[in-house]
């Protein structure tokens, strides 16, 4: 390929043929190598190098930007927004736009700082231990079953009103404001709304999807083309931050929820009722890893604290280690939230909820259709699933720290 100027090639250490999987790779692993943070030794020529890869990506990773590159230079190639601040990347932990159109975005950490921050309201508390246990309860209200969260579906027979009645009943008793009540029972209808959409727009996006394979001849040809395309585009996301994770628990979802639809067939609904008791099941141990992991990494973070509040003379070597300690276990509690944030939103696409009535797997749709998409949801549940890592994959720097907090933690 005849390119006028081959300096972001060079940045990303990459050939001009190369293609966006292989762009991705080299971004993600120089990013990661060069980002400020972790290289403190040299902060200055480190946050300019990490620009410029930024900068790089960023026009290389657009094809439209690409080819006026290629064609008419860096003058050419600038998008009509400018430049994003390469930290940017860095915001969006889980997953991040290339995963929209699967989970959408994941809302958990803004949602419970928002919070916190209607808990904060008062300027001057009555005293801090109730400030604090304000905070604490507002944050296990974020998974608690019985209040209005983007992971819990609400029960069939239940209505907002009554949902709203039994979350003012729990602020209440939690110590709350009137003021603050309101306000955040406010967030909680806006949560609502928002997650109605997310919800439509994902079921639309995964039919679309399905589409490519129930609305075919569906003969061996075609399956193949099919589970071509999805590890493809599985080979692609797992490139993102946390992307095999993120991949392997769709997967979870898929397969569970198109093999109960196919068993309830052959076992007249009997099997069916035991996929939802072991769902509430898988629900709750999901609840309770979640708070787990948070007060295991609020313990870790207290203990660092205290350490440093008693001037004790430690050697940088333990002190980086409990560092690296607190930030696994911080990333070990924010996945687990996403997690079962995901997995949540997940099952409101596939099954008819109050919200809306028109989701993947709804009884409104004929049933030789539904089984033709819980028969494609296997298959891409089957390939994420099986999804996993490149060998020696250097950009799974966030990754490996959760799993090391893990490790010692049993």
């Amino acid at each position: 390929v005849g390119v006028i100027d081959r300096e972001y090639y060079d940045i990303l250490e990459v050939d001009p043929l190369a293609d966006n999987l292989t762009i991705k790779r080299a971004y993600r692993r120089l990013a990661i190598r060069f980002h400020p943070d972790k290289n403190p030794d040299n902060p200055e020529e480190s946050r300019e190098k990490f620009q410029k890869i930024g900068e790089a990506y960023q026009v290389l990773s657009n094809p439209e930007l690409r080819r006026k590159y290629n064609m008419y230079g860096k003058k050419e190639a600038t998008p009509d927004q400018g430049f994003c601040d390469p930290s940017d990347f860095f915001a969006n932990l889980f997953g991040g736009e290339a995963f929209v159109d699967l989970i959408g975005e994941i809302s958990l950490i803004k949602d419970l700082t928002k919070a916190l921050e209607i808990a904060e309201m008062e300027k001057k508390p009555k005293n801090e231990d109730t400030s604090v246990s304000i905070k604490s309860n507002i944050a296990l209200s974020f998974s608690d079953k019985k209040t209005i969260t983007c992971s819990s579906p609400p029960s069939p027979v239940s209505t907002i009103s009554e949902t709203e009645k039994n979350t003012q009943k729990n602020y209440k008793k939690r110590g709350l404001t009137k003021e603050q009540q309101e306000e955040l029972l406010a967030f909680e209808k806006e949560k609502a709304s928002v997650r109605k959409k997310r919800v439509e727009h994902l079921a639309n996006k995964l039919v679309d999807r399905l589409n490519i394979w129930t609305e075919s001849t569906k003969d061996e040809l075609t399956t193949r083309a099919f589970q071509e395309k999805i590890k493809y585009e599985a080979e692609n996301l797992k490139m993102e931050s946390f992307g095999v994770e993120l991949l392997n628990a769709i997967g979870v979802i898929y397969i569970q929820k198109g093999t109960s639809l196919l068993r309830s067939q052959k076992f007249l609904g009997i099997s069916g009722i035991f996929s939802k008791i072991k769902e509430k099941g898988i629900i709750a141990k999901d609840i309770f890893g979640t708070i787990s992991s948070a007060l295991d990494a609020q313990m870790t973070a207290e203990q660092l604290s205290k350490l440093e509040e008693k001037g004790e003379d430690w050697d940088s070597i333990r002190k980086i280690e409990l560092e690296k300690e607190m930030t696994g276990k911080i990333l070990l509690a924010s996945w687990r939230g996403a997690k079962f944030e995901v997995s949540g939103v997940l099952r409101r696409v596939l099954y008819s909820t109050k919200d809306v009535c028109d989701k993947v797997l709804s009884k409104s749709i004929p049933l030789e259709k539904r089984i033709e998409r819980a028969r494609a949801l296997i298959m891409i549940g089957a390939i994420f699933c099986e999804t996993q890592p490149d060998p020696g994959d250097e950009g799974r720097v966030f990754e490996e720290l959760m799993r090391n907090s893990t490790k010692k933690k049993k």
